[in-house]
């Protein structure tokens, strides 16, 4: 397992990962507060979509997208692959 901090956009989909922490002003850091996205939570990449679009993740069994703009502001600590199969032509339940 690697404890190297990486972007929430650089995770690989099916990836576990824990937020280590957020690279945004007040307003962006209490938006993702809001919506669960904090320090110690852990997400999964569920799917990113060609050509720089939208990260779908995961976190307590709720999934968002994100655009990849506030991706990119989000540190995580990727701790492995899932046994999820990723698809992005589904939708959320």
């Amino acid at each position: 397992m690697e404890n190297m901090a990486i972007w929430l956009s650089q995770m690989k989909d099916g990836q576990q990962a824990i937020v280590s922490d957020v690279e945004g002003g007040r307003g962006l850091v209490e938006k993702l507060t809001a919506m669960g996205i904090r320090p110690g939570k852990r997400v999964t990449r569920f799917c990113s979509m060609y050509m720089h679009g939208p990260v779908t993740i995961r976190i307590d069994n709720v999934q968002l997208s994100l655009g990849r703009g506030i991706a990119d502001k989000i540190l995580v600590i990727p701790d492995g692959l899932t046994d999820e199969d990723p698809s992005c032509s589904g939708r959320a339940a």
